[in-house]
């Protein structure tokens, strides 16, 4: 164990400083179902404005959004047609690799006449888009959430929210232990734990709820901005926590619940009730089939309330690139190191 001395001594990896820059990865736009072959989604991410779509055949799919003819925003009145996208001004076409394709009362199609084109990728009913300042194509992937769309699980309950913050407060979480006790009233931690391999940080948590009984978590960020946990609580539960910023100082927040509904044990029944009861969720409601929606509902709330408790503490405090650390503080130095991989070029 190192001691208060030593870790105050230990110089963190600084984020590049001078011109903004955002970091390389996946990062999500929205739930998949968002994005539809009705209409384009205007979005505005990374200080650009982007436009979304779904193409006739069913392709998701980014461009950015104002057309290289006289600038209009192709997402406020533009028209899916097939497999392109038509802009609302002069009707330019333009298909998913971002090249346009026709001119209505043009003979010949001018050879810049294109746009730049996102990558993207769908998991799990989650729709993301890849940055890179370099602009290298993606290195690393997101995995399926094995639960989602199987019998027995609810779908993703997913909220956004805009956050007044920088994107980099938010992953410190993974490193810190101490906020648990603190922030969500947790009685005790009993066990914290991260590991770092290439573009993924795990996080392991044991420790005992605010409602009473356990708590066991993996939580495993792939990139910068967007973490899977599996949790053990009120009742099995899969998280999605991600973030994107849409500016230096403005980020969209993305918080996910899905739970497991079938098979459960009487007993394990009464131990949710009691759980939610110790939470303020009523007492002696009968957990019966029809009274399934409000279960799902009360430990849906219980999950969001407990992450929400963390989103003052990110829209008012001060990043410290030279924290005064002490011995009961978890590894934000390890944490600062393997996030720096974000800001650098590949190339490098």
């Amino acid at each position: 164990m190192p001691t208060i001395k030593e870790i105050n001594q230990t110089t963190l990896p600084k984020l590049p400083s001078g011109e903004m820059r955002y970091p390389r990865g996946w990062f999500c736009i929205g739930a998949s179902t968002e994005f539809t072959a009705t209409a384009p989604t205007p979005m505005k991410y990374f200080a650009k404005h982007l436009v979304g779509f779904r193409t006739e055949s069913g392709k998701l799919c980014v461009l950015d959004a104002h057309c290289p003819h006289l600038g209009a925003h192709i997402g406020y009145g533009g028209k899916i047609i097939g497999e392109t996208i038509q802009c609302p001004f002069h009707a330019w076409k333009f298909n998913t690799e971002g090249e346009c394709t026709e001119v209505p009362y043009a003979k010949h199609i001018p050879k810049k006449a294109c746009t730049q084109v996102w990558h993207t990728m769908e998991r799990s009913g989650v729709a993301f888009v890849w940055h890179d300042p370099e602009g290298n194509p993606p290195h690393y992937d997101i995995p399926a959430m094995e639960e989602y769309g199987q019998a027995g699980w609810t779908d993703w309950n997913l909220h956004r929210m805009e956050l007044a913050t920088n994107q980099r407060e938010i992953i410190e979480n993974v490193a810190d232990s101490a906020h648990f006790t603190v922030v969500h009233q947790m009685p005790s931690v009993e066990h914290f734990d991260n590991s770092y391999e290439d573009h993924t940080v795990t996080q392991i948590m044991v420790g005992c709820g605010p409602g009473g009984g356990g708590v066991k978590t993996k939580a495993i960020y792939y990139g910068p901005a967007f973490q899977y946990t599996w949790m053990k609580a009120i009742t099995d539960t899969r998280l999605i926590n991600t973030n994107t910023p849409i500016d230096e100082n403005t980020v969209h927040l993305w918080f996910g619940v899905m739970i497991q509904v079938s098979g459960f044990t009487e007993e394990s029944m009464k131990e949710v009730q009691q759980k939610l009861e110790n939470l303020g969720y009523g007492s002696g409601f009968d957990l019966s089939p029809e009274n399934l929606a409000y279960v799902q509902d009360a430990i849906i709330d219980a999950n969001q309330k407990g992450y929400y408790d963390d989103v003052a503490i990110w829209e008012n405090k001060l990043y410290r690139p030279d924290p005064i650390l002490c011995d009961g503080d978890g590894p934000l130095h390890k944490l600062r190191q393997w996030y720096a991989q974000f800001y650098q070029d590949r190339s490098v």
